[in-house]
């Protein structure tokens, strides 16, 4: 664990500013109606519930007033699916090679 602050508590990690902006993005699409930006989204319409515009992990935006330093931090993260479909994959410490390549598409 980092001694570092978190900068989810007020307090900037680079700087030790103590005042945060949190914004929860949202992707924009057609309409008034924006979308949650989100780690992954449900790959596409199909009769067992998947909803493409129903995602996992939706993301904040942690900004630092005086340095304007960033941090993004995903809500729920062990609830995001991994799989091809999704375009997530998991990679634990210790890995090496092949393992630890990022996929290529």
């Amino acid at each position: 664990m980092s001694d570092r602050p978190d900068i989810r508590q007020g307090t900037c990690p680079q700087c030790g500013h103590e005042e945060v902006i949190e914004a929860v993005q949202s992707e924009f699409a057609h309409g008034n109606f924006g979308v949650p930006m989100c780690v992954t989204y449900d790959e596409r319409w199909v009769l067992s519930g998947q909803n493409p515009q129903h995602g996992h992990g939706p993301l904040s935006l942690y900004v630092c007033r005086r340095c304007g330093f960033c941090q993004w931090y995903a809500r729920s993260p062990e609830t995001i699916p991994i799989s091809e479909g999704h375009r997530t994959r998991l990679i634990k410490g210790g890995q090496s090679g092949a393992e630890a390549e990022p996929s290529q598409e």
